[in-house]
């Protein structure tokens, strides 16, 4: 009765995603809620410039904020919750954070650049019962990572930090999933990367694509230093195929949304209908402010409100849907994917096929 129930619940949230997209309109809650716990960082990445705003604790959200925050996610019914930064683990109370939203049943996903997870924070990431760590790792060597973050022996911490935490039991200790941005500074070490991971124990990879600008996203691309040149553009189908074939080798799957379109991405020929985005549907984001953020802009804070549900069914959420569901800049973030809603005709014979093969 109870696989019975949870496919009933599959098929009815699928359903209520895709024509929430329609509308523009929520009909379902958000699969996850995303908080930015500080906006301080100590590292200077290449493809962001959050560092190069002064930054405080003064105007973060406090412990008690961020409480009522996960109270409410966790009865509108979210069962997921990613803790993002700037550099999260710099948060003096992230581990208070990380046990709220364990009592409240909710799924926790810590994002982090891994530099700060010496043998004392890898105990308190394991007795919290973070279930999976993200951790960013730019380039299968040492010099490529290090300049892509902007200092130099970050690449030692984090592989340092991961064997850390692969000094525990796999069944106490979190995931751990590597996260590389594709650049022309990392397009042929991906091979190598593959293996670092495997070496590591690495629970999944993911490759994303290089966002440069939320909003103006084709502004700077041809131009800028990481956009992989125009010269490497006729290899790249062949270059990710292989990719993908070496990975299953290893036993990762790249089977997401937006890997087989990397090579359309960087060309700039993207199309309609090759990409569905699901901004200000699937993730509840909230900024270390209180913002409340979709795909860059704010239209809300919570501070003001108090309340996710009313922020989430404004007037000003429904105008941002509009924008982004007109949207033509894809940006390939996987994280605002949601393939399983993207046609009503698949999702009527999955949730069919699922109802007829009980159990």
């Amino acid at each position: 009765m109870k696989a019975d129930k949870v496919k009933i619940n599959k098929f009815f949230r699928d359903l209520g995603f895709y024509f929430s997209r329609k509308i523009c309109y929520p009909l379902v809650s958000p699969d996850v809620l995303q908080v930015s716990l500080t906006n301080r960082c100590n590292l200077r990445c290449k493809s962001c410039n959050a560092w190069k705003i002064p930054r405080s604790s003064d105007s973060e959200l406090t412990l008690a904020e961020i409480r009522e925050i996960i109270e409410e996610g966790a009865e509108w019914g979210i069962k997921e919750i990613h803790l993002l930064g700037g550099e999260p683990l710099l948060k003096e109370d992230w581990d208070e954070i990380v046990l709220y939203a364990k009592k409240s049943g909710m799924f926790v996903v810590i994002c982090t650049n891994g530099t700060l997870i010496d043998q004392e924070m890898v105990k308190s990431i394991v007795e919290t019962k973070v279930d999976l760590i993200s951790i960013s790792l730019d380039g299968a060597k040492k010099e490529t990572h290090d300049f892509l973050r902007g200092q130099s022996g970050t690449y030692d911490k984090i592989l340092a930090g991961i064997n850390n935490l692969n000094q525990f039991d796999e069944n106490i200790r979190p995931k751990i999933v590597l996260i590389l941005t594709i650049s022309n500074k990392n397009l042929f070490e991906l091979k190598d990367y593959i293996d670092l991971a495997y070496s590591l124990s690495a629970y999944s990879i993911y490759f994303t694509a290089l966002v440069l600008d939320n909003v103006y996203l084709f502004s700077q691309r041809k131009t800028h230093d990481l956009w992989i040149e125009e010269k490497y553009f006729k290899d790249l189908d062949k270059i990710f195929n292989e990719i993908f074939e070496y990975a299953k080798s290893k036993g990762y799957n790249l089977n997401y949304p937006s890997f087989k379109l990397f090579p359309k991405y960087f060309r700039g020929k993207l199309s309609k209908g090759d990409w569905m985005c699901f901004t200000g549907l699937k993730r509840f984001v909230v900024t270390a402010t209180g913002d409340i953020q979709m795909c860059g802009e704010i239209v809300a804070n919570y501070r003001k409100t108090k309340s996710l549900r009313k922020i989430w069914t404004s007037s000003s959420a429904f105008k941002r849907r509009q924008f982004i569901k007109n949207c033509r800049n894809y940006c390939l973030q996987d994280c605002h994917a949601r393939p399983e809603s993207s046609s009503l005709l698949k999702i009527i014979k999955k949730g069919t096929k699922r109802l007829i093969n009980k159990g």
